[in-house]
């Protein structure tokens, strides 16, 4: 039994349990296992494979056929895409390498002329 702040006792839940009664305990065997299903000796008839197949399988093939379709469709969009994006990585790659290049080429032009001028100074 717990105590709750208010000092009023208060007992827990009452625990289920699965014990069954007599009554329920018809659809069990001698040994406590779940009773099999009789089978009949008699054989049922049985729809006929090659309708329900053919039918079912034709089907398939076109729900299967719709599918790669679509599949190949996503397929193919995401192709498109992820050209495009690597062409403008390509783009942007390019614009950076070209700005390298410029500020290489400034910067050779200041070096000589800082090299020219100071020798200008200590002549």
């Amino acid at each position: 039994m717990d105590f709750h702040s208010s000092g009023a006792r208060v007992s827990p839940p009452p625990v289920q349990t699965n014990v069954a009664t007599a009554g329920d305990l018809s659809h069990l065997d001698d040994e406590g296992e779940p009773a099999r299903p009789e089978v009949s000796s008699s054989p049922s008839p049985a729809p006929s494979l090659s309708s329900c197949c053919s039918s079912s399988s034709s089907h398939q093939t076109r729900l299967g056929k719709q599918k790669r379709d679509t599949n190949m469709d996503l397929l193919l969009d995401y192709l498109e895409r992820s050209e495009e994006r690597q062409q403008e990585q390509s783009r942007k790659e390019e614009q950076v390498t070209s700005a390298l290049l410029q500020s290489i080429q400034k910067m050779e032009d200041r070096t000589s002329t800082l090299v020219g001028l100071m020798g200008h100074v200590c002549a």
